[in-house]
């Protein structure tokens, strides 16, 4: 014997019930905070992939730039287009560019060491990139949050004002909304 199915009933205090019923302050809202947690899932996924890079390319420069007999040969078996390659490249370009009026009152040691912390500062640049995104949705979000849940509580507060009922019914679409904001902001 078949047990009887249950019908299936649309919750209307869920995410889509406040999408559908929802005003356009809610709504902007919701939209907000989805761009700000996309974009910082977006970064998120990125800045991992990034340092995973940057590990895997540290363990070939261990191996193979120290173990080169001279530094432009360990420069050749770095990979183009690779941090610690630029970083190495640049310190040969500051040896090469070594001549000249202006660069004898600085000492070899001291241009080369300028040339690469210069490079140095423009992989960490790179590697930085997108964190102001998420310092800033991380600043932001719980107020953005905050926001949507007075506005909720507003709406509550209108639509027992309205009904002049105090049931579940005329309070749970803004409070739903309300906790809604708050988890999202969170």
């Amino acid at each position: 014997m078949d047990s009887p199915v249950a019908p299936i009933t649309e919750n209307p205090y869920g995410l889509l019930g406040l999408w559908q019923h929802g005003n356009i302050i809610s709504r902007g809202t919701l939209t907000v905070l989805v761009i700000m947690s996309l974009g910082s899932w977006f970064i998120i996924l990125i800045k991992l992939w990034d340092q995973r890079a940057m590990r895997k390319s540290a363990l070939v420069v261990e191996k193979q730039f120290w173990t080169a007999a001279s530094i432009k040969d360990a420069v050749e078996r770095l990979k183009k287009g690779d941090d610690f390659r630029y970083i190495a490249e640049d310190g040969l370009r500051a040896v090469s560019h070594h001549e000249g009026r202006l660069t004898d009152r600085i000492d070899l040691h001291e241009w080369i060491t300028m040339a690469l912390q210069r490079a140095t500062e423009a992989v960490n640049g790179r590697l930085s990139n997108g964190l102001a995104f998420l310092a800033t949705v991380g600043s932001t979000a719980p107020f953005v949050g905050l926001f949507g849940t007075v506005w909720g509580i507003m709406t509550s507060f209108q639509a027992i004002a309205v009904s002049k009922n105090t049931n579940l019914a005329a309070v749970a679409p803004g409070i739903s909304e309300a906790l809604f904001a708050t988890a999202l902001g969170l």
